[in-house]
């Protein structure tokens, strides 16, 4: 077996402008957990993946708390 044998040839994927948000609720969507990146040619350039998503969730919601934080001094 080859990949050829396992791969999608309708491939979902995203462009290097597409927000965050956008790629998630594509995943979501698609039931997908992770797409490419394209540049403007069309050429892979990347993944974005679930994981890549929720670690900038996660860090942003640090970031969020720790100047809740201290504002809040």
């Amino acid at each position: 077996m080859f990949a050829r044998d396992v791969m999608s040839r309708d491939v979902v994927s995203v462009s290097a402008s597409t927000t965050a948000f956008d790629a998630a609720k594509l995943l979501l969507n698609s039931r997908l957990t992770a797409v490419p990146v394209i540049d403007d040619s069309g050429a892979m350039i990347g993944i974005v993946s679930e994981a890549d998503l929720i670690g900038k969730a996660r860090e942003s919601g640090e970031e969020c708390r720790q100047r809740c934080a201290r504002q809040s001094r």
